[in-house]
């Protein structure tokens, strides 16, 4: 018996029979293939998140369970292989990987908001259209009819600065 092993490739076990003949012995080996294993959760509170589309250079995009996970069956060695995470509501994940047998990378996603500023006259309560929110790094917006400036995809950060002003009124 023998045994022909190389790194990256399935190993190889066979026989031959001597028989005082010269003969030559062919043989294939295969690439070795893995799996590689996604489990996506709630950065915050820390529970799988289904639903998620996750992508992986080269070997398609699959959708998470309902245990947040996803299994790419069939993956060849790679030492700077590409994925993504996206789900709706979520800040966008992404990363390189090295395979060089089954994996799991755990993917904790960050949630995002969307922010609405509701702009009101004070002295009587009425909304106030075409006022200026500033909202620093994420931009500025009017108000529309109903006094709304609303802001998308807003990454969880406290105290975010921001000021609204109008011609004819005090910023207070």
């Amino acid at each position: 018996p023998y045994l022909v092993t190389k790194e990256g490739f399935n190993d190889y076990a066979g026989s031959v029979t001597v028989s005082g003949e010269p003969f030559t012995e062919y043989i294939e080996i295969q690439l070795a293939t893995y799996t590689v294993s996604f489990d996506v959760i709630d950065n915050d509170v820390e529970i799988p998140i289904n639903g998620a589309t996750v992508s992986l250079a080269g070997y398609g995009t699959q959708i998470s369970d309902e245990n947040g996970t996803v299994h790419f069956e069939g993956v060849y060695a790679a030492t700077e292989l590409e994925w993504t995470v996206e789900a709706t509501g979520y800040s966008n994940e992404t990363g390189t990987m090295v395979v060089d047998g089954d994996e799991n990378q755990q993917v904790a996603m960050t949630g995002i908001y969307n922010i609405t500023f509701t702009i009101i006259d004070a002295t009587d309560d009425h909304v106030l259209e075409n006022a200026l929110v500033d909202f620093g790094v994420f931009g500025e917006q009017y108000t529309d009819e109903w006094g709304n400036a609303m802001f998308t995809n807003i990454p969880p950060v406290n105290n975010l600065p921001y000021t609204a002003s109008h011609p004819g009124f005090s910023n207070n």
